[in-house]
């Protein structure tokens, strides 16, 4: 076999691998591993590291680097220096070519020294480019003596173009697929729904029925109180059943009116008091709540629809908290909109995580989560003419802001 066909050899097997590897969905640092040592044999090195960058400007990022043999102090140094290398890389990608260096090194101290240490003569980073953009670097490093890269520089690029291609090839048929498992999945949460939603009604009716009769006889005033707490519990229950037969139905919502955005709230605030103290005392939590209502505006929807919305995300920022915490609800009006916001102390959560939480059926909660909360909750406040948007640092915790419409009443005609 000549050279020729001997680099068209390693280049289908490195492009079939990138394609049909078997990595779970979501799992690209598997691919990514692979992928790095088959560029290592490939380009006859010994170590490496591959960045994919989220952008084209060339930034060295930690958490996106894969890299295989390369010694840990070595990619310290690297990543103290991210800086100074993205600058030196730049200036030579900028030309089109890759950046060698042999064993006298560059121009940044710290890093000839590593080289020194661990006897690295050759190194070579070559830049994958897609649509005339960077989107990575693969760097190769070898201790071999009488080698170099120059006469595969080439080749190295050739596949790590190629490379960069297959993968967003790769990319857009697992979204596709994704997309193909969603429309499964609506469609069995149609079949599931329509099982479910005369039973769960059949519950529900005796609950209602019976709690209005006790509203009637009792004289207690706080027993009247929460006589009326279940009453309204069990029209939520009904409510819901109806709203996940219209989230797969894409059909409209029930009866409208002018709704006090605070009301709702302290409602909501209520309705989940019982269960934040069962869980209290149970799994030894301790939240304080704490609101400041400045929202004088009304909301024009289905009062329950937003109630449930806000209840949600109560138990939401509630389960994010793990033993001590606070939780935080503010309102107030903004130009043509009525706001607020559930602030928790919590776990927080991460960019990847942000990025899912509307997607029906994506939950982080093992035990307990369907998936459906937020997807249901984005989708009556988007019916609604209205936003809602998460925002979370790891560790420190989630804001969720919504913004509805201000409920503007029609004027009258005086004649």
């Amino acid at each position: 076999m000549d050279f020729n066909d001997e680099n068209s050899a390693i280049m289908f097997e490195l492009l079939s691998n990138i394609l049909f590897y078997p990595a779970p969905i979501g799992k690209s640092d598997e691919i990514y591993t692979m992928l790095l040592r088959q560029f290592i044999t490939a380009f006859k090195g010994e170590m490496g590291f591959m960045h994919l960058f989220k952008n084209s400007s060339l930034k060295l990022d930690e958490d996106l680097i894969t890299y295989y043999n390369v010694p840990r102090d070595y990619m310290d140094i690297l990543i103290r220096n991210k800086d100074k290398v993205s600058i030196e890389l730049d200036k030579v990608f900028s030309q089109g070519k890759c950046y060698l260096l042999d064993e006298n090194g560059g121009s940044q101290y710290e890093l000839n020294a590593m080289r020194k240490k661990y006897k690295i003569v050759y190194s070579v980073t070559v830049p994958m480019w897609l649509e005339d953009k960077l989107t990575g670097i693969v760097y190769i490093a070898s201790t071999k003596k009488n080698f170099a890269f120059e006469d595969r520089i080439d080749f190295m690029k050739d596949c790590c173009n190629r490379a960069a291609a297959v993968l967003k090839i790769r990319a857009e048929f697992f979204s596709i697929y994704d997309s193909l498992l969603h429309v499964e999945k609506m469609n069995a949460l149609n079949v599931l729904t329509g099982g479910i939603a005369h039973e769960f009604n059949n519950v529900l009716t005796p609950i209602l029925g019976f709690s209005q009769m006790l509203i009637k006889k009792l004289d207690d005033p706080n027993l009247k109180i929460y006589a009326q707490m279940i009453e309204q519990s069990a029209r939520d229950g009904a409510m819901i059943v109806k709203r996940v037969n219209e989230f797969t139905r894409k059909e409209a919502a029930g009866e409208k009116e002018p709704c006090d955005i605070n009301d709702l709230i302290l409602k909501s605030i209520y309705m989940v008091h019982p269960q934040w103290k069962e869980e209290e005392l149970t799994a030894g939590k301790k939240v304080s709540i704490y609101t400041e209502l400045k929202a004088s505006g009304y909301v024009y929807c289905n009062c329950c629809e937003i109630r449930d919305v806000i209840t949600n995300l109560l138990i939401n920022a509630f389960d994010a908290i793990e033993t001590t915490g606070k939780i935080t609800v503010k309102s107030w009006d903004e130009d043509d909109n009525v706001c607020f916001v559930i602030e928790d102390d919590g776990i927080g959560m991460s960019d990847e995580v942000l990025e899912k939480i509307f997607t029906p059926f994506f939950t982080t909660k093992t035990k307990r989560g369907t998936g459906l909360g937020l997807s249901i909750a984005h989708n009556i406040i988007a019916g609604y003419f209205g936003t809602i948007n998460a925002y979370s640092i790891p560790g420190y915790g989630t804001q969720m802001v919504v913004k509805l419409p201000l409920y503007n009443p029609p004027a009258h005609d005086a004649t």
